[in-house]
């Protein structure tokens, strides 16, 4: 049978029990090189695809923010310039009106494999807003995902999962606002 686009895969592949990584592996493979992709929109990605985990220990999808831009904060405890943005960002929120927050959703995703220090540093930081984990040792993580190779990185998504910026502008620069 002839598959016109991925989209169409990526319904059927959620139909078939198969874990995250074995649907991300089929998508990714050769096999599918042939398929037509052009109504897939290269910046879109399904938001559910890596692991994060929430402060409580519970699986958490971006999927569940969807309706919201999103100003993600990929850092790490051990990461001083990481750190050092912190007070930046609740600078930057304090600009926003109530109304406008409630569109905008910041999102601190740490690639920490010690759960203990990204705790502890999100109580020394008194970080807000959505804080999550995604180990940068497990093999579906945000930093992965996104093709991250320093941080901090910062990623701008709209209201429907488009990467809008992958490498957006870091909580200080003035002109983010």
């Amino acid at each position: 049978f002839s598959v016109t686009n991925k989209q169409y895969l990526k319904n059927i592949l959620n139909d078939i029990e198969l874990t995250k990584e074995e649907k991300k592996y089929l998508l990714d493979s050769k096999i599918f090189d042939n398929i037509n992709d052009d109504s897939v929109d290269k910046n879109k990605i399904n938001i559910s695809e890596f692991y994060l985990e929430d402060i409580n220990g519970n699986e958490f999808s971006l999927n569940e923010l969807k309706g919201k831009l999103l100003y993600i904060d990929i850092w790490a405890s051990w990461c001083g310039p990481c750190r050092k943005q912190f007070p930046y960002a609740k600078d930057l929120k304090s600009k926003f009106s109530r109304k406008q927050l409630r569109k905008i959703a910041f999102i601190y995703i740490s690639i920490d494999t010690d759960y203990e220090k990204w705790k502890e540093s999100i109580k020394k930081f008194n970080l807000e807003e959505f804080q999550l984990i995604s180990p940068a040792d497990k093999p579906n993580n945000a930093s992965s995902y996104f093709n991250v190779s320093s941080i901090p990185r910062y990623i701008i998504m709209d209201q429907g999962g488009n990467i809008i910026e992958q490498n957006a502008k870091r909580p200080s620069d003035e002109s983010l606002f």
